[in-house]
């Protein structure tokens, strides 16, 4: 937004983030098979599966796992409506475009236990920043809202360890560690389902109810080791060497309602033209997120050892076309009231009731498709704050080239999840500088 923020708006959006409360939750993941341990529970038997490559390899990690590890990574970047969110849903405050977001998401496979593959995401987006200064002055609010349809496709991430498999490296440690996770959770698991037994002993549906209080015990079971696998890797800087994941998205915007524009062919007409005109907009977008635990010589996949610090690094690349027109673009300019008085030709008051109540633009109303590329980098050293840098340009009639600097900031609850992102942003749009705060909040559990 501009740099009018005002207090009272700031402190609305707080008290939503903070109110709003539930903080992501983890489902549940697969858990190894234990060693030297028989598992005779048929209904636990499918959370203790191993995980497999397409070669039958063994994974060192479950599909499950997996995507909690890079799903706690993802959070960190909610503060455009553009980014992936793996909440349920999601509130965004965008200063890029001067929007609103609230949407939902889907998984589009239903089975928790394969690898996240494809997120559907559907919400609302509308202008806060024109309306809120409509609002500010006294003016009519311009509808531009309408709704936006996005699709993720997501490749597997991947989590890159030191080729050394004997005792004491770090695959050897992680396996052990998964064995010592499983464990426990199993006794918990053993724990629960007696005691459970012994309360429902010679009750009328005794089997069912055991049966499917056994389910849910291993739905927990799973989803602590899921939690717990994930949190050992994030204990130490040792854990493991860097990470890598990638995801591509396509989202259009349809608006539900036209853009309403005034307008005068010049100064000193006097009739004023109403024009509608329906935003649509388009967009591709591909995300690669890196992380580096420590100092290694072993090289990322796509980039060399070279160009990463320690932290986590976000780059994505957009191409997009917009819907535009000559007052969007900033071509024509507001007639002001006072401007038009100066002029000591009008003498209609109604024509003047309408310039002191409503935007009147003077000049050819034009109606344009616009092309953009946009490039944006995130590096969060720690997992709460970072610098962001954007870049976009447009073609066209429209021909701009913008730029943002930020200052992310992800604040955590006390399991360690993204409660609410925001982003202190000093941005270049259409040639307007300004300052503004962006806002992502996550909303119920996570969809993986």
């Amino acid at each position: 937004m501009k740099n009018q923020i005002k207090p009272v708006c700031l402190v609305m959006f707080i008290i939503l983030a903070l109110a709003s409360g539930a903080s992501a939750q983890l489902n549940y993941a697969r858990l190894p098979v234990l060693q030297n341990q028989e598992i005779t529970d048929t209904l636990l038997k499918p959370y203790f599966e191993l995980a497999t490559n397409k070669k039958g390899d063994t994974l060192l990690m479950s599909h499950r796992s997996l995507n909690v590890f890079f799903a706690d990574k993802i959070s960190n970047y909610l503060s455009e409506a553009s980014d992936l969110s793996l909440s349920r849903g999601y509130f965004v405050l965008d200063n890029s475009d001067g929007r609103m977001f609230l949407g939902r998401s889907w998984r589009a496979n239903k089975d928790r236990e394969k690898p996240l593959k494809t997120i559907l995401t559907g919400g609302i987006k509308a202008n806060v920043e024109d309306n809120f200064a409509a609002f500010s002055s006294g003016r009519k609010w311009n509808k531009d809202i309408g709704g936006s349809l996005k699709a993720t496709f997501l490749r597997k991430g991947v989590i890159y360890f030191d080729p050394d498999t004997s005792a004491g490296s770090q695959k050897a440690k992680l396996k052990q560690k998964r064995y010592e996770i499983a464990n426990q959770v199993m006794l918990d698991y053993d724990e629960k389902l007696a005691k459970y037994k012994k309360i429902k002993a010679g009750t009328d549906n005794a089997g069912k109810d055991i049966s499917d209080k056994s389910s849910a015990y291993g739905k927990e079971a799973a989803k602590a080791f899921s939690q717990l696998e994930t949190a050992y890797l994030e204990s130490t800087s040792k854990a493991y060497n860097q990470a890598f994941t990638r995801w591509a998205s396509i989202e259009i915007y349809v608006p539900f309602t036209t853009s309403t524009y005034k307008t005068m062919n010049n100064f000193f007409d006097t009739s004023i033209a109403t024009t509608d005109h329906y935003p649509f907009e388009g967009g591709l977008t591909y995300t690669m997120l890196f992380d580096k635990k420590k100092w290694s010589r072993q090289p990322l996949r796509l980039l060399t050892n070279a160009v990463l610090y320690p932290g986590t690094t976000l780059l994505t690349f957009k191409a997009s076309m917009i819907a535009n027109n000559s007052v969007k673009t900033k071509q024509l300019k507001t007639k002001a009231i006072e401007q038009y008085l100066d002029r000591g030709t009008v003498t209609d008051t109604l024509l003047l009731a309408r310039l002191d109540s409503e935007d009147v633009y003077v000049g050819n109303f034009e109606t344009f498709w616009t092309p953009s590329v946009s490039a944006r980098w995130v590096y969060m050293p720690l997992d709460w704050i970072g610098v962001s840098a954007a870049i976009e340009y447009r073609f066209g009639k429209a021909n701009a080239f913008n730029w943002k600097m930020g200052v992310p900031v992800s604040l955590k609850d006390k399991e360690g999840k993204s409660k609410v992102n925001f982003e202190l942003i000093c941005r270049k749009f259409l040639g307007d500088h300004s300052v503004g705060l962006s806002i992502g909040l996550p909303i119920g559990a996570d969809i993986i």
